[in-house]
């Protein structure tokens, strides 16, 4: 099992949060999960 220092995951996080499109498209397929969750019936 790997583990990852909080730093170094910090670093990795801060560039994932400066791609612009990855961000685009994780907010896209999260709104779409949440809207799938809305859409089922109770």
């Amino acid at each position: 099992m790997i583990i990852y220092s909080t730093e170094y995951l910090s670093v990795i996080y801060q560039e994932m949060a400066l791609d612009e499109q990855r961000e685009h498209d994780a907010l896209d397929w999260s709104e779409g999960v949440i809207g799938d969750i809305n859409d089922t019936e109770k």
